[in-house]
C-alpha cells in the first residue's frame, strides 16, 4: 500500500515508539487469547487515550477486546500452534486489500513508478 509501517512486540512498542502515537495514528493489534492478553488490553486503552485508531485481529467471542477497538477482524478459535498462521494470513490480506483500495498494485514492488524503477537498478530482490 506504499505506507510505512513497523511491527513491534508489545513491550518494545511501549518502551519507545508509543511516544510517537497521536491522533489518527493507526495501531493494529494481533490479540490471540492467553499470555499477554491483559497487557494488550492496557496498550489498546493507552492508544485510545491519545486518540489513536485501533484495529485488532481478535478471536471470535472476546467481547471485552472487541468493545475497545475501532475495527475488528474476528478470527476462529484455533490451537496455539496454529495461531501464527490463523492471525498472520488475515493481516497479509488486510494489507493487500488496503493497497488495492488506495489504487496501488501490491504485486509490482512499485516499479510502475519511474523513480522506483530507476532505484531498482541498484539492488536485486
Amino acid at each position: 500500500s506504499y505506507v510505512t509501517t513497523e511491527g513491534f512486540q508489545l513491550e518494545q512498542y511501549l518502551h519507545g515508539p508509543f511516544v510517537a502515537t497521536e491522533k489518527d495514528t493507526t495501531v493494529t493489534f494481533i490479540c490471540p487469547p492467553g499470555h499477554g492478553r491483559d497487557r494488550t488490553i492496557d496498550l489498546i486503552k493507552s492508544v485510545k487515550t491519545v486518540n489513536g485508531y485501533t484495529v485488532g485481529l481478535v478471536p471470535s467471542g472476546d467481547e471485552e477486546v472487541v468493545s475497545l477497538l475501532d475495527c475488528v477482524l474476528a478470527l476462529p478459535d484455533c490451537p496455539d500452534f496454529l495461531s501464527p498462521v490463523v492471525y498472520l494470513i488475515p493481516l497479509q490480506l488486510y494489507t493487500y486489500w488496503l493497497a488495492l483500495e488506495k489504487g496501488c498494485n501490491p504485486d509490482v514492488f512499485r516499479v510502475n513508478d519511474p523513480s522506483h524503477l530507476a532505484a531498482k537498478s541498484h539492488y536485486i530482490l
